[in-house]
């Protein structure tokens, strides 16, 4: 319901769902002791303002929509300003739960999105001894181990840069057209991230699929050279539904090695910033450690600067709002995002 002439204040009498309409709309005079009306039937938004019909396809909404789709409509179709502030009173502390991690994101990247991604070479077989072996997020503090034998592949970008990729194969069952495809597929994923992430990153290994791992994606440097190398899990990537969701999972982990190569959430700049934006995060995933805050500060920072066409307007308000000095603070290291 609406109340008054032209407000869009809504009310929705939850105890008395089943009751008659005309006694919903006197419950509602009689509380707020103002005229109301009605503003939606079912799916459809009855009231009409100068851009909603009040009827047909442009009016309809649906019970599956999230908060930010259904805000999205609302601003659509002229009822809420677009430039309008969001109470950080009235809303939780973070935009999203893990950041930009969601079905709605499924067109950020696509398998034909910009790549700097020139060659790939295979150039040997090659096994690694006491490579973590991680089935569970919760596996990561833990000190299981396994031999890791993989094809080895070098990929090559622009900028002269380039990267060894390291795809696991099973014991006897050694499949190279299966390990080139995958070193392939993460080659040219690889080529749509920015520069500024890239450069930092040497050495990749591709978990093996064996159907028992929750897809957990980590990076680690426990071999004798302290390297960082991104570890993924082959499994969370194979549906092409996932492709965009699989970019945004390696944009923060390539924030990790960033982040482990410059120290910048070490500094107290950065713990400055995030005082700045008074307990206020991109996601609840963020309030973790300031080092997944960074990660997924990063993904906001490409989101509103760069995504922005993509992006649900109203999660980009949010992000505007609730982290502005993290914002800033990446505007400031002025990072080269080619290609995008």
């Amino acid at each position: 319901m609406t109340l008054g002439g032209d407000f869009s204040t809504f009310f929705i009498n939850s105890n008395n769902c089943k009751e008659s309409f005309s006694k919903q709309i006197k419950y509602c005079e009689k509380k707020f002791n103002s005229k109301c009306k009605r503003f939606a039937r079912k799916k459809i938004i009855k009231w009409k303002n100068d851009i909603n019909p009040g009827k047909g396809k442009a009016s309809i909404i649906s019970k599956t929509w999230s908060d930010a789709k259904i805000y999205a409509k609302l601003v659509e179709l002229g009822f809420v300003d677009e430039k309008d502030r969001i109470s950080k009173k009235s809303h939780t502390n973070y935009v999203y739960k893990t950041a930009l991690y969601n079905h709605e994101n499924d067109y950020l990247f696509t398998l034909n999105s910009p790549t700097t991604f020139k060659n790939l070479t295979f150039k040997k077989e090659i096994f690694f001894l006491k490579v973590p072996e991680v089935l569970r997020y919760k596996d990561l503090n833990k000190k299981n181990t396994k031999t890791f034998r993989s094809f080895n592949f070098t990929a090559e970008y622009e900028d002269n840069i380039s990267m060894e990729i390291f795809v696991e194969y099973i014991k006897d069952l050694k499949d190279f057209e299966k390990a080139e495809k995958v070193a392939l597929f993460y080659s040219k994923m690889v080529g749509q991230m920015p520069y500024f992430l890239k450069i930092n990153a040497k050495k990749i290994y591709i978990h093996k699929d064996i159907g028992k791992d929750d897809g957990t994606w980590w990076v680690g440097n426990k071999n004798k050279k302290k390297e960082n190398i991104l570890h993924i899990s082959h499994s969370r990537c194979t549906s092409k539904r996932m492709y965009s969701l699989c970019s945004v999972a390696m944009i923060h982990e390539l924030s990790h090695v960033l982040d482990r190569e410059k120290k910048l959430s070490y500094q107290s700049k950065w713990l400055e910033t995030i005082k700045l934006d008074k307990n206020f995060y991109c996601s609840k995933y963020a309030k973790v450690t300031p080092r997944e805050d960074f990660a997924e500060s990063v993904l906001c920072w490409i989101a509103v600067r760069h995504k922005s066409n993509i992006i649900n307007k109203n999660e980009i308000v949010k992000i505007n709002q609730f982290i502005p000095n993290r914002l800033k603070f990446f505007d400031e290291l002025n990072l080269n995002v080619y290609p995008y």
